[in-house]
C-alpha cells in the first residue's frame, strides 16, 4: 500500500528533478558568446561552424561570434578557451584532432582546465 507520506515524497522529488535545470540555466547566456572554431577560415568546417553559430544566435537570443583559431591540430583553440574566463560565454567547436596530436606529443596542451 502506498502511504501518504510516499506519493508526496514521490511529487516533491519529481518537481525538484523538473525545475532543477532552469534553475541552473536562468542566468545563461548572460551576453554574447564567442564560438571559438579550431579551423582556418573557409574550409567546410567553418562554414558549419558559422551556420551553427547563427542557428545558436536565434536560439539562445544573444549573438553568437565565430572567431578562427586554427593550429597545432586544435590546441590554439582549447588553451584559449581553457583561459578564458569560465562564465559560459567562450564555448569551442569539438575536433577530435587535439586527443591525437597531444598523444603524439606534436603540442604541449594540458587537458587541465
Amino acid at each position: 500500500m502506498i502511504s501518504r507520506k510516499m506519493t508526496t515524497g514521490f511529487i516533491a522529488a519529481v518537481a525538484a528533478v523538473a525545475f532543477a535545470g532552469s534553475a541552473y540555466s536562468a542566468d545563461f547566456p548572460k551576453g554574447p558568446i564567442e564560438f571559438v572554431i579550431p579551423f582556418g577560415a573557409g574550409g567546410g568546417a567553418d562554414i558549419e561552424g558559422r551556420l551553427l553559430a547563427k542557428e545558436m544566435s536565434k536560439v539562445l537570443g544573444v549573438p553568437v561570434t565565430p572567431v578562427n583559431k586554427p593550429g597545432a591540430g586544435g590546441a590554439i583553440t582549447y588553451t584559449y578557451v581553457k583561459n578564458s574566463k569560465p562564465n559560459g560565454q567562450t564555448i569551442a567547436w569539438n575536433s577530435t584532432s587535439v586527443l591525437t596530436t597531444t598523444n603524439m606529443g606534436n603540442t604541449g596542451f594540458d587537458y587541465n582546465a
